[in-house]
């Protein structure tokens, strides 16, 4: 069985350019690799990536399923993220794990209190992404009545204090797990940029928790 992934905004883009859609289904949006909506489920959407995704012109209804969502304009640099170049020598590797830019600058932070703060927030903001993304998720601790409105109006309240900006690094950083290298990719950044912008919105997002007056 195809493990069913929480789907940032880069991932679900990704998808939707080579074909997927995104169908209501048990009270959440979810998302599909293909056309096929029998075989194809991928993963689920949070609500507030769908809203945002609509604002941006990026998301159209199906012609023949008008509640189904399907992508419009998405040729976007850096989608694919980094490159990934064969070895020079022709034999395959096995592919080398690198460290999270979370992890990295996390552990470099002078003192105590203030990288567990930033750990503090990051879990909670994992937490409330799947809650809002997952009905299943949600369920388990809202309960029923609460499940697809409550996690995911908390997640739009956050992106509409912290900036868009901030929450799709956030994404990139802290779901999908992006390195150093990968994030400054993405990003169009050097890596040591990379680290000052993954610390200034883990920042932001820590205040906005109310976890500290960084």
């Amino acid at each position: 069985m195809t493990r069913l992934r929480d789907m940032t905004e880069r991932r679900l883009l990704a998808v939707l350019r080579h074909g997927g859609l995104i169908v209501p289904m048990q009270g959440g949006q979810a998302v599909y690799r293909g056309r096929d909506t029998r075989t194809q489920r991928i993963g689920w959407v949070s609500p507030h990536i769908v809203t945002r995704l609509k604002h941006e012109g990026h998301l159209v209804a199906h012609a023949d399923f008008p509640e189904r969502l399907m992508g419009a304009g998405l040729e976007m640099p850096g989608l694919d993220g980094a490159n990934i170049r064969p070895p020079q020598d022709g034999r395959a590797r096995p592919p080398h794990r690198r460290e999270t830019l979370f992890a990295e600058v996390t552990k470099t932070l002078p003192g105590s209190a203030l990288p567990v703060r930033l750990r503090a927030a990051a879990g909670r903001f994992r937490d409330d992404f799947a809650r809002a993304a997952r009905p299943d998720a949600s369920r388990l601790r809202a309960g029923p009545a609460r499940a697809t409105t409550e996690p995911a109006a908390q997640v739009a309240l956050l992106e509409a204090e912290i900036g868009t900006p901030a929450m799709r690094d956030l994404e990139d950083m802290l779901i999908d797990r992006a390195s150093r290298c990968v994030a400054a990719e993405y990003w169009r950044v050097s890596r040591q940029a990379a680290g000052t912008r993954a610390l200034s919105a883990l920042k932001t997002l820590a205040e906005a928790y109310a976890l500290s007056p960084v």
